[in-house]
């Protein structure tokens, strides 16, 4: 099995060039842009390493775009110069709730923006040792539980209530009838 520095002295550097200065203005590999690392998360990991569809490439753009968006907003900090520091588990909790309440999205469109954050995130770890901590506690971030039900067509939808019925009317009320399913679920 192989150690982490083992794993981190395969993948390629990132471009100097695309790190900021820290307050001393010397530019170190601990302070990357965020830019930088999400340009090698599409470029290198998931279409290289990752060999990821182009609908999940799609999807993981888009996630990106709205977080950029959002820290934009919440930063005032230009996505080019956004440091990675901004990115902690504060920020992406803020951002998944803004979705669901702000643009009005489904638990289950929150959680697949989680994973593209997660997957980003995990690569931040192989290529950023030094920042294990922030992202143990975005990784530490968990998914949303919703109950899903068939509705009459054969599809399911997503339900955000304590308890539903689950199948046709019919068979929810054979299921009451013997003991099942009591009324205390309303």
């Amino acid at each position: 099995m192989r150690r982490m520095a083992d794993i981190t002295e395969l993948l390629p550097p990132l471009p100097v060039g695309l790190f900021l200065a820290d307050p001393d203005g010397r530019v170190t590999a601990t302070n990357p842009a965020f830019g930088a690392l999400v340009q090698a998360f599409f470029a290198e990991h998931l279409l290289a390493h990752k060999r990821a569809s182009p609908q999940t490439i799609a999807c993981y753009r888009d996630t990106f775009r709205l977080l950029l968006r959002f820290m934009r907003k919440r930063t005032g900090a230009e996505p080019a110069a956004l440091p990675l520091a901004a990115l902690d588990a504060d920020a992406v909790l803020a951002f998944l709730d803004h979705l669901e309440r702000d643009r009005g999205c489904s638990v289950r469109s929150r959680n697949n923006r989680l994973a593209a954050i997660r997957s980003f995130f995990r690569l931040v770890a192989l290529r950023i040792p030094d920042s294990l901590g922030q992202v143990t506690r975005v990784m530490a971030i968990p998914v949303k539980r919703s109950a899903f039900i068939m509705n009459s067509k054969g599809r399911s939808s997503e339900r955000t209530s304590r308890c539903s019925w689950i199948g046709s009317p019919a068979s929810a009320a054979a299921m009451y009838r013997s003991g099942c399913l009591t009324r205390a679920c309303r």
